[in-house]
């Protein structure tokens, strides 16, 4: 039973010349050519294998049919694309236009089932009247290739499947030449005195070169960028060093380098002048920087005027934002904040896991904080402290009283308003604030608060220390106590013997 289909094609690219064709043909390169389409089979793109019949004709309908048909079998069409290799003979093409018509059918069918002919012809390309150069005169110098396409397919192509070079070109006089697609490099230059490769854009100017007398690799620009690499996955500029340096940057004016991937550093810069330098991620730092005369390491923002340095003549760490300023690591200080503004501070520590602040220190100040303005520390949040707290003053808190003695005096001195003056609903007159312990006593009068509590702490806590210590001392006796009624116990079992 013969099969139907609705068999569309679509050609992608036409014709390339598979032979490498040299000026002045010392062989026959043979008459050849790929033939490269995109198949639709149901108006969906072909997954099959199809038959093919090509047929050359000297018009685009009707008209004569040139030379013999070519017949390919089993074509494999992969999401619709097929290449085929063509040879209609080296005398189909003379000049004159010619047109190839495409037949197609299922590679499941077999003769007599004929060809459905696709329309349009397709007009053959200049490319494979190469062939009919190759059988003519030998081409001299300058020879000059000109073309262009619309998908990016090369207007020059060369391809070896062996082990050889894709395009190679050299110069005869001084031996220097340069490779497409030889063994492992995409692109190789060779030269015994400049460049290996060498590339120049004449509107800019700008250059770039492969392989010179000293450099591997060279770029220059005037204005823009001398070497640019892009990636969005690997390496955009990489490079290597077993023993020296991997890139190597230098300002011709100033003087100044930096280098990449040099022993035991992974940046490292240098000022020539003063002979300043500094490192990133080197064998034993993070950070490094040395100055004999200014900054190790200086960081600063034009626009705001804020700085940062390190290793500067008096400082580890110096930083300032605006006229607010700090420092780690001063000559008597390890860390100081230092803020004029009524809202800024002078250290800011923040951390929503974990401490905000935190400083320890063996025979000095952990944390020191002053302020001419505003609080000269402040915390929000929970305040955890390990061991004593002391303070000479307080603004919100009256200093706990220096000995138990004023602590009794003043609590004793709180006592309840005689009968007919205690107001139940106004707790806040209970006492007679007139009879209170001056340690308690507030200017305006009434009842500091603060330092009631401290004193009734203090008592309270003196208070336990006595209950605990008549509390051991019942233990003791009870213990004596029990051990005499032992004794006794024992004296009275022994006197029926006497």
């Amino acid at each position: 039973m013969k099969t139907t289909r609705n068999l569309i094609i679509l050609v992608s690219a036409i014709c390339l010349i598979l032979c490498s064709t040299q000026i002045g043909l010392a062989a026959d390169v043979g008459t050849a050519f790929t033939y490269q389409g995109h198949l639709y089979d149901n108006n969906d793109v072909a997954n099959d294998l199809y038959d093919f019949q090509f047929r050359l004709y000297d018009a685009n309908v009707d008209y004569n049919q040139i030379g013999s048909d070519v017949n390919v079998a089993d074509v494999d069409v992969i999401d619709g694309y097929f290449t085929v290799e063509l040879d209609f003979g080296d005398s189909m093409f003379d000049g004159n236009a010619v047109w190839l018509e495409i037949g197609v059918r299922p590679g499941i069918m077999n003769d007599p089932n004929v060809y459905s002919p696709l329309a349009p012809r397709q007009t053959i390309t200049p490319t494979p009247y190469a062939l009919y150069a190759a059988s003519g005169p030998d081409v001299t110098a300058p020879l000059e290739l000109t073309g262009s396409l619309a998908s990016p397919e090369a207007v020059i192509s060369g391809t070896n499947t062996g082990s050889g070079t894709g395009v190679h070109g050299e110069h005869s006089g001084t031996g220097n030449f340069g490779q497409l697609g030889r063994g492992d490099y995409g692109v190789y230059g060779y030269t015994t005195n400049s460049s290996g490769v060498y590339g120049k854009n004449i509107t800019t100017g700008n250059y770039g070169y492969l392989g010179g007398t000293a450099n591997g690799a060279r770029g220059w620009s005037a204005t823009g960028k001398g070497v640019l690499g892009g990636s969005n996955s690997g390496y955009g500029v990489l490079g290597e060093a077993d023993t020296g340096t991997g890139v190597y940057g230098r300002n011709t004016n100033s003087g100044n380098y930096g280098e990449l991937g040099l022993p035991g550093c992974g940046v490292f810069g240098k000022h020539d002048v003063n002979n300043n330098f500094g490192y990133i991620a080197s064998s034993e730092y993070g950070v490094y920087g040395n100055s004999f005369s200014g900054t190790g390491v200086y960081g600063k923002h034009d626009l705001s005027d804020n700085y940062g340095e390190l290793g500067t003549s008096s400082y580890g760490v110096y930083g300032k934002n605006g006229t607010n300023h700090g420092w780690i690591g001063g000559s008597t200080t390890g860390v100081r904040g230092n803020s004029t503004g009524t809202t800024s501070y002078g250290v800011y520590g923040y951390n929503p896991l974990g401490t905000g602040v935190k400083g320890i220190s063996y025979s000095g100040t952990g944390v020191h904080g002053k302020s001419t303005t505003g609080e000269a520390g402040y915390f929000e949040g929970d305040v955890y402290v390990t061991k004593n707290v002391s303070a000479l003053s307080f603004t919100d808190r009256t200093p706990y009283p220096k000995d138990l003695a004023t602590a009794y005096d003043a609590v004793m001195s709180m006592k309840r308003l005689p009968d007919g003056r205690y107001e139940e609903n106004n707790k806040e007159h209970q006492l007679d604030h007139s009879k209170l312990n001056s340690f308690i006593s507030a200017k305006d009068g009434g009842r500091d608060l603060s330092a009631t509590v401290s004193c009734l702490n203090e008592v309270v806590k003196d208070l336990v220390k006595k209950v605990e210590a008549q509390q051991k001392r019942i233990e003791t006796q009870n213990r004596q106590i029990q051990q005499m009624t032992e004794m006794l116990q024992t004296n009275n079992n022994l006197r029926p013997l006497l």
